[in-house]
C-alpha cells in the first residue's frame, strides 16, 4: 500500500503541467460541439436533454445524428450549471477527465507490470500528441476512453463481488451513454461467454445452464441493457431514434466492399501509427521517430499473438471488434474511434516490446522502460512545449465578427424562422433561433424542396467558413435573394 500511495503521488504531480496546456478560452467552429453544450444546457436546466432549434436534415447524411448520447452532457451539465456555456470551466473539466484517465491507464497496467512501469506508458500516454490534439475539443472521446479504460480494469480479476459487479455495469452504461459504438463492449462480453462456455463444455464434456446463469459477462449485459431501456424510457426518452442515421453507414450503394477493406486495413495500419506519433519541429529527427513509430505496430501485432496465445481475454474480443467495425466502415474521423482502445492497443506493444527488448539490450526491465519514456519525451519536448498556453486559432465562433453576428440575429429575426447555416448548431446554440443545414451532396433542386418543406426564410453565409458551397447556392437561387450584409464576414439572404 505505502507503494502504491508513492506511485500515485507521482501521477499527481507528473499531471500537473496537463492544467497548462491547452487550456483555451474559445473553440473552433467544429459544430459537434455545440449540440453537447447545448443537450448539457438542457440537462442543466431540467429540459428533454435533446431539444434544440436545429431541425435534423436527414437529407445530409454526413452530418450527425438527430441528438447525440446524453452520457457526455450530463458531465457537462454541473459545470454548465454553475458556469454556463463558458468553455474556460469546461476546458478544466476536459482536463480533469483526462487525469482520470491516466490513473485509469495506470491501474490497468499495474496488472501486468510493475508500478514503475505502469507509470512510463501511462504518462506516455497521455503526453501523446493525440491526446495533446484531442485536449481543447469539448467532444465525447476523453471521458469515452477513460469509463471505457475503468471498465476494462475492473474487469480483469478473477473474482467479481456484488460492488464490482455494479461499478462494472456502471461504468459500460456511460461508455455507452457517451457514445453508442461503445455496444460493442457487450457485444465483445456475449462472444467472450460463447467462446468460454464451448472450452467450458470442450474440457468437462458437460453443457451447465447455470455457469452461463452465474457468468459475470451475461451479468453486465442484462444490467446494461436494462438500465440504457429505462433511461431511453424515461429522462432520455428522445421523440427520434438514431438507429436510421447509424444504418446508412452500412449502406455502400456501388461501393466495392471490398476495396473499402482494403482501403481502411491501410487506413487502420496509419490509425495505429498515430497512436505512437511525434511531429518534430526538426525534421532531421523525424526519421528514427518514424522508425520507434513501425517498430511499436510491430511490438502491437507480437503482443496481441502472444495475448491471444495466452488466454483470451474480454478487452482482447474488444479490440478486434472494434478494428472489424473500422474496416467495414466508410466512416474516416482520424484516431476518434481508437481512443477507447488506448490501454489495449499500449498494452500489446508492451508485450511485444518486453519479448525483444530485453533480447536486444543489456539491461534490466526497468532500466529500459525508464530509458524508454525519456527518449519518447526527449523527442516530444517540442510539441509539448509548443502545446502550454492558448492556441491560436484562425477560425472560430468566439470572434468578435461573430458575436456580432449573432447579437444582430437574436435580436433582428423571428423566433419562428429558420436560416439555413453550415454550422447550424452552433447558430441555435450563440442565437436560440431554428436552423438547419443543407445536403451538399445532393441537387441544387432536391434542397430547394427540402427548404420549402421547413418553410426556411434565410440563408446564412459567412466567408471563408465552408468550400464555397453555401454562396454558390444563393446565386443560383431565383429570384436573386435580397441581402442583408451583416458585418464583414456575414451576409443574410432573405429567400422570397
Amino acid at each position: 500500500m505505502p507503494r502504491l500511495r508513492h506511485s500515485l503521488l507521482i501521477l499527481v504531480l507528473l499531471s500537473i503541467p496537463l492544467f497548462f496546456i491547452r487550456i483555451n478560452n474559445t473553440h473552433d467552429w467544429g459544430d459537434d460541439y455545440t449540440q453537447y453544450l447545448k443537450e448539457g444546457q438542457n440537462i442543466a436546466s431540467g429540459k428533454p436533454f435533446y431539444q434544440t432549434n436545429n431541425v435534423h436534415n436527414e437529407l445530409n447524411t454526413d452530418f450527425g445524428p438527430p441528438q447525440y448520447p446524453p452520457g457526455f452532457p450530463l458531465i457537462l451539465a454541473p459545470v454548465i450549471k454553475v458556469y454556463g456555456i463558458s468553455l474556460l470551466p469546461l476546458m478544466y473539466l476536459n482536463t480533469v477527465l483526462m487525469v482520470g484517465l491516466l490513473f485509469a491507464i495506470f491501474f490497468y497496467f499495474r496488472k501486468y507490470a510493475s508500478d514503475l512501469t505502469a507509470i512510463c506508458i501511462s504518462v506516455v500516454a497521455i503526453y501523446s500528441t493525440n491526446m495533446i490534439d484531442m485536449k481543447p475539443h469539448i467532444l465525447s472521446d476523453i471521458p469515452c476512453a477513460l469509463f471505457t479504460t475503468i471498465y476494462l480494469v475492473l474487469r480483469n480479476s478473477e473474482r467479481f463481488p456484488p460492488r464490482r459487479t455494479l461499478l462494472l455495469i456502471l461504468s459500460a452504461l456511460m461508455a455507452v451513454l457517451t457514445r453508442s459504438q461503445l455496444m460493442i463492449l457487450l457485444l465483445a462480453e456475449a462472444l467472450f461467454l460463447v467462446l468460454d462456455t464451448f472450452v467450458t463444455v470442450y474440457k468437462s464434456k458437460r453443457f451447465s445452464f447455470k455457469a452461463i446463469y452465474n457468468s459475470i459477462s451475461l451479468k453486465i449485459i442484462a444490467g446494461v441493457v436494462l438500465l440504457n431501456l429505462l433511461l431511453a424510457n424515461t429522462i432520455f426518452a428522445t421523440p427520434r431514434s438514431t438507429v436510421g442515421y447509424y444504418n446508412q453507414f452500412f449502406n455502400y450503394g456501388d461501393k466495392s466492399l471490398w476495396g473499402l477493406i482494403g482501403y481502411n486495413v491501410n487506413y487502420l495500419l496509419d490509425l495505429f501509427r498515430t497512436t505512437f506519433h511525434l511531429n518534430m519541429a526538426d525534421k532531421f529527427w523525424q526519421a528514427p521517430v518514424t522508425i520507434m513509430e513501425y517498430t511499436c505496430i510491430v511490438f502491437m501485432v507480437a503482443g496481441f499473438t502472444l495475448s491471444i496465445r495466452k488466454k483470451i481475454r474480454v478487452d482482447d474480443i474488444f479490440f478486434v471488434l472494434v478494428c472489424g467495425l473500422m474496416l467495414l466502415l466508410p466512416v474516416y474521423q482520424g484516431y476518434r474511434f481508437l481512443f477507447p482502445l488506448v490501454a489495449v492497443t499500449l498494452y500489446y506493444a508492451y508485450v511485444g516490446a518486453r519479448l525483444f527488448l530485453p533480447q536486444l539490450l543489456p539491461f534490466s526491465k526497468k532500466k529500459i522502460a525508464l530509458f524508454a519514456t525519456a527518449f519518447y519525451f526527449i523527442m516530444a519536448f517540442d510539441t509539448i512545449h509548443s502545446s502550454f498556453g492558448v492556441a491560436h486559432l484562425d477560425k472560430t465562433p468566439y470572434a468578435p465578427e461573430d458575436t456580432t453576428a449573432f447579437a444582430w440575429i437574436r435580436h433582428n429575426i423571428s423566433d419562428t424562422d429558420l436560416i439555413i447555416f453550415t454550422k447550424p448548431r452552433a447558430l441555435t446554440l450563440f442565437t436560440n433561433k431554428r436552423t438547419m443545414v443543407l445536403a451538399p451532396n445532393l441537387s441544387f433542386e432536391k434542397n430547394m424542396a427540402k427548404m420549402k418543406q421547413v418553410n426556411a426564410k434565410y440563408v446564412l453565409v459567412r466567408k471563408d467558413l465552408d468550400d464555397g458551397y453555401y454562396n454558390g447556392f444563393v446565386k443560383t437561387m431565383r429570384p436573386v435573394p435580397d441581402s442583408v450584409i451583416i458585418d464583414s464576414v456575414y451576409t443574410l439572404y432573405s429567400i422570397k
